[in-house]
């Protein structure tokens, strides 16, 4: 049994969330960590609010209102949102603006100051005279200097990806109010990210098979450009720098005015929110945290525990912040911590050849998406288009065309006719003295079971992150049953031959079964209805998760020898069909 972090990449609360943050990590972080307990691992799954930065100052700022009401109002929506309405199966969603979370960023803080990577510098930012203020970056827009896409922040370019730092915006102006802003001497903490160069190479490099190509290769680009960054800004909202631990000499000037910025904080919210998981949040201060703090780290993440594994989720903004930056804080501990296993970036989603932009009408409202066609639906197109080595769209006649002629008329269909049929032609019963398993079902369910832990098989494809690839191994059972089921055409034999129409519904129900298995990972709806059918939970029992082991043909005959496979005549489908697109 491995003991299994998964991070999700944590949502700013400044607003709602789009399909293209489902997408991004969300759902993927979601299925690995359906499928991780599937098969019997210990698994957090862990994420929660990203309450600091100037994206929450700036909703503030527009609302009228302080950043701590932005976060109450949005981070409960934010909440349901994930784990309410998409069924995402977080084990904890938490935020930042906690105070263990506070107190764990500033034992980070205060141990890379302690090992020689924080230096002091005084640094260029963001000013305007006329407003009398330090503007964040967040606060300035302007010209890339390098792309030249305009209206870009001072801290990113969307348009060519680059991180940005100050001075390197043409024409920059404070985004609220116009005002022209210029360089500014101030003083800050500056994290020494270029001295773990060749740390992090060797990490790299002993990814090369492990992690997306493209990944790879991004990463691989940064870190040849890695530059020492700053930790703290300007601002009054965000964790406070732990001065009452500091010596005097390390105190930079108004440190009051300075906090430590969102870029640190928010990563080391998956060593919080799983620290909180295991050992609960009332801890006063760092001296009543520390004990706990090194018993914590030498049971879920201390790199020499071979049972340990660490996935993180995230979308393409983040590749930075989660292949190189995190993983440079966690080596700066100096505490022999665990480094990611895997980062599985996703590209963005798109909706119909544009980026979602909500103040520009190009918007899907993620809530109603699933109130008006259903999780499943939702969730299937998800994966289908999810954007794992290139940017994808949301077309919404595509959508409606794979749901009913992809999941209603394949999955559903197959589903619902072998079930139906048997309710009403066989009596709930089949004589299993007459029927065996077709050479060819049994050939098609081995492919997934036999195969399991291969490259290519249903194990290998989930743990690479090929989502839609594995998918694809359960459809194939669904496509194969189709066409078993006609060919077989009990619809004919049960007037004819019952002994072959029984045959034929038995060797369906085989494949459905195996579907019930892995299909709850994907389509959790449709997994639950499936499994009380099949009494699946019964078989996680029976086999102590031991999925591969699962599948045989003694299950099947002992549900219809116990008259347990009870089906209802007025069964409902598994999935609707879409009749009319309305966008929501």
């Amino acid at each position: 049994m491995k003991k299994v972090i998964i991070g999700a990449a944590w949502p700013y609360v400044n607003g709602d969330l789009h399909p293209g943050h489902i997408a991004g990590y969300n759902l993927p972080a979601d299925i690995f960590t359906r499928y991780q307990r599937l098969i019997g691992n210990e698994v957090m799954l862990v994420s929660g609010a990203d309450c600091y930065g100037t994206p929450i100052t700036l909703q503030a700022d527009k609302e009228g209102t302080t950043p701590e009401q932005i976060v109450q109002k949005y981070a409960p929506r934010t909440k349901e949102l994930l784990c309410d309405i998409y069924k995402t199966s977080y084990d904890i969603f938490t935020q930042t603006h906690t105070k263990i979370h506070n107190l764990i960023v500033q034992i980070f803080f205060l141990n890379l100051l302690k090992n020689g990577y924080i230096t002091r510098k005084f640094t260029r930012q963001y000013y305007s005279e006329r407003d009398n203020r330090f503007y964040p970056d967040r606060y300035v827009e302007g010209e890339c200097m390098y792309c030249h896409a305009k209206d870009q922040r001072a801290d990113q370019c969307e348009s060519c990806g680059r991180t940005l730092i100050p001075g390197e915006l043409v024409n920059p102006k404070a985004k609220l109010t116009g005002s022209e802003v210029a360089l500014k001497e101030t003083e800050h903490y500056f994290f020494s990210l270029s001295s773990f160069k060749e740390r992090l190479k060797n990490y790299l490099y002993s990814k090369k098979d492990i992690w997306r190509e493209w990944v790879w290769k991004e990463t691989e680009k940064w870190i040849n450009e890695l530059e020492d960054r700053s930790l703290t800004r300007d601002l009054d909202w965000g964790v406070e720098i732990p001065v009452e631990y500091m010596d005097e000499k390390d105190i930079v000037d108004h440190v009051e005015n300075k906090r430590l910025y969102v870029w640190f904080d928010a990563v080391i919210g998956y060593f919080s929110a799983s620290f909180v998981l295991k050992f609960g949040d009332k801890f006063d201060s760092i001296n009543d945290l520390m004990p706990v703090f090194n018993e914590f780290v030498s049971k879920y993440w201390d790199s020499d525990d071979i049972d340990l594994v660490h996935y993180l989720f995230v979308g393409q903004d983040n590749l930075f912040f989660h292949t190189i930056w995190w993983p440079a804080l966690l080596m700066g501990q100096e505490i022999n911590l665990k480094l990611p296993d895997n980062v599985v970036v996703n590209y963005f989603l798109n909706l119909e050849g544009q980026k979602f932009s909500k103040s520009r009408g190009i918007y899907i409202n993620a809530r109603e998406l699933v109130n008006t066609y259903g999780l499943d639906a939702v969730r299937y197109y998800l994966i289908r288009i999810n954007p794992e080595n290139s940017s994808t769209h949301w077309y919404w006649d595509d959508f409606k065309d794979r749901i009913n002629n992809e999941l209603v008329a394949t999955l559903g269909n197959f589903v619902h006719r072998t079930l139906v049929f048997y309710a009403k032609y066989l009596g709930n019963s089949i004589s299993l003295e007459n029927v065996q398993v077709d050479y060819e079902v049994k050939s098609i369910i081995n492919s997934l079971f036999v195969d399991f832990y291969g490259n290519d098989g249903f194990d290998g494809l989930i743990g690479k992150a090929r989502f839609k690839d594995a998918l694809d191994k359960l459809m194939d059972l669904a496509r194969f049953g189709n066409l078993f089921f006609d060919r077989c055409a009990p619809w004919k034999s049960v007037k004819e031959d019952t002994k072959s129409c029984a045959n034929a519904i038995y060797n369906c129900l085989h494949l459905i079964l195996a579907i019930s298995l892995l299909i709850s990972i994907f389509l959790p709806d449709a997994g639950s209805k499936l499994a009380k059918i099949f009494y699946v939970d019964f078989l996680y029992e029976r086999y102590s998760n031991r999925l591969f082991q699962m599948y045989d043909d003694d299950y099947l005959d002992t549900l219809i020898r116990e008259n347990l496979l009870t089906i209802p005549s007025d069964l409902a489908p598994l999935f609707n069909k879409i009749d009319k697109i309305i966008k929501v």
